[in-house]
C-alpha cells in the first residue's frame, strides 16, 4: 500500500494545473472548481496568479468548464490583474472555461481548438418552489455571464441568450469570426482531450471528445516545454524507488 505522502506526490506529478514561473505561464488543463476528484479552485488560481507579481502572463487552457462561482472569481482575478493576460486555448474551452478567458487582454485559439458557450446549468432537488427559485438563480447567473460575452464580442444580450440556449461549439476560426477570440495561431503542442459526457451533460459534444472510460475529464499535452512526459516519468520513477 502506498503511503499518503507518496500518493500525494504521485497525484501532484500528474496534476494538470501548473505554474511555470520562468515561462510566465499558467497551465489550466483541468476542471473549473475543486472537489475530491481534483479540479482547480479559485484559491489555487489566485496563488498562481499572485506569484507573477503583475508581470505579463499567458494562461494555456484545455478545460470542459465546471463551477460557475469559481469561474466568476477567476474572471475577476484576471480582470483586475495589472499585467497583460493572454489566454491561449490549446484544445478546449467549454462552458465555464469559455467564460473566464473573456477577461483576458487577448484570447488566442490554436487552429484546431474548440470553444463551447452555453447557459449555466445545475441539478436541483425539491418541490416546485425550490425548482422556481433554482431557475431564477440560473437566470441571474446567465445575465451576469452574458455581460462578459457582450463586452468581448459586441453582441447584444439577445444574441448571447440565443447562443446560451443553443449550446454552440465554435471552431477557432468561428470563435474569432464571432468575437470570442482575437486570433488563431498554429500550435506546436500535441494535445489530447477526452471527457465523459455523463458527467457534464452537454448537448452537442463532438464525437472525437467523448469517452466512456474517462472518469470525468482527461487532458494532456504531450510536448509542453519543461512540463513534459519525461518530467512526469522521472517523478514516478522516484516514487517507485521509494516504495
Amino acid at each position: 500500500m502506498i503511503g499518503k505522502t507518496r500518493l500525494s506526490l504521485f497525484a501532484k506529478a500528474l496534476k494538470m494545473f501548473e505554474i511555470e514561473k520562468n515561462e510566465n505561464t499558467i497551465w489550466f488543463y483541468d476542471v473549473v472548481g475543486a472537489d475530491f476528484l481534483g479540479g482547480v479552485s479559485d484559491g489555487d488560481f489566485k496563488k498562481g496568479l499572485d506569484s507573477f507579481k503583475g508581470g505579463d502572463i499567458t494562461i494555456r487552457v484545455n478545460s470542459p468548464g465546471g463551477d460557475v462561482h469559481t469561474a466568476l472569481s477567476i474572471f475577476n482575478q484576471i480582470k483586475n490583474y495589472k499585467g497583460k493576460v493572454t489566454v491561449m486555448v490549446d484544445a478546449l474551452a467549454a462552458s465555464a472555461a469559455s467564460y473566464f478567458p473573456m477577461a483576458a487582454d487577448e484570447v488566442v485559439m490554436a487552429e484546431n481548438a474548440l470553444m463551447m458557450i452555453h447557459a449555466p446549468l445545475t441539478i436541483a432537488y425539491g418541490n416546485s418552489t425550490v425548482m422556481m427559485e433554482t431557475a431564477e438563480l440560473l437566470d441571474k447567473h446567465a445575465e451576469s455571464m452574458s455581460l462578459a460575452y457582450e463586452s468581448k464580442t459586441g453582441k447584444s444580450s439577445d444574441e448571447i441568450k440565443a447562443i446560451f440556449d443553443q449550446e454552440v461549439w465554435y471552431t477557432a476560426a468561428e470563435a474569432v469570426e464571432n468575437g470570442f477570440a482575437d486570433r488563431v495561431e498554429s500550435s506546436e503542442l500535441d494535445t489530447d482531450t477526452q471527457l465523459n459526457n455523463s458527467v457534464f451533460n452537454f448537448k452537442h459534444v463532438p464525437n472525437a471528445l467523448q469517452s466512456d472510460v474517462v472518469p470525468r475529464f482527461a487532458a494532456s499535452a504531450k510536448n509542453r516545454g519543461k512540463i513534459n512526459a519525461a518530467k512526469i516519468k522521472a517523478k514516478i520513477a522516484t516514487l517507485k524507488n521509494n516504495l
